[in-house]
């Protein structure tokens, strides 16, 4: 564990790689996911061990950046980093989830739910395994959030006037996310995490 940022400069540029760092990360995932839905496909099962397996290990790597990306002191998150995103920096509003990046990777997963909800049960360990990766990515996302902003809403949510706190907006999006793909429902509603991020505060 690397000691906590408490420089403004070093805080935002740790913020701004990390977010370099995300990109790849999602780009990697968008193509991950599209040599996923081929072997899909194809009902390729060794392939699609493998495809599931190299994602979760891209979903690890999210949880990690996060972790990494939001380690500094709240009170550097106030006055610097989150200045940074708003007016006149970057538009109102502005959010990750503008990337089209992120949108394509939502929108693979959407297209995969059928496949990933019907898959042979020598892989439903497999896909276990992928879900929970996804889950700890979010969980991780939500750490950030209450670790900085509290109880507090999103930037994107405050342009909209929307009063929802952010760590629960990560978990809304966790839970539409954990569906498409393809995560059963006994899965999901003993998924481990929500009680967890909230004791991070």
């Amino acid at each position: 564990m690397t000691e906590q940022v408490t420089q403004p400069s070093a805080a935002l540029e740790r913020w701004e790689k990390g977010h370099q760092l995300f990109f790849v990360l999602i780009q990697d995932l968008v193509l991950v996911h599209k040599r996923l839905s081929r072997a899909l496909m194809e009902q390729d099962w060794p392939a699609v061990s493998d495809a599931l397996c190299d994602a979760e290990e891209l979903w690890w790597s999210c949880a990690t950046a996060f972790h990494h990306t939001g380690d500094f002191t709240r009170e550097v998150f106030n006055n610097t980093v989150r200045p940074s995103m708003e007016p006149p920096n970057e538009q109102e509003g502005f959010s990750g989830m503008w990337s089209a990046d992120h949108m394509a990777l939502i929108v693979a997963l959407g297209k995969l739910r059928p496949s990933l909800e019907s898959l042979p049960s020598n892989l439903k360990r497999r896909h276990r395994r992928y879900l929970w990766a996804l889950t700890a990515m979010y969980q991780s996302h939500a750490w950030v959030c209450v670790f900085h902003a509290g109880t507090g809403p999103s930037i994107k949510d405050l342009a909209a006037e929307k009063k929802t706190p952010a760590p629960d907006s990560i978990t809304h999006l966790m839970t539409r996310t954990l569906k498409s793909a393809g995560c059963p429902k006994s899965l999901d509603s003993n998924r481990p995490g929500d009680k967890h991020v909230q004791d991070q505060d």
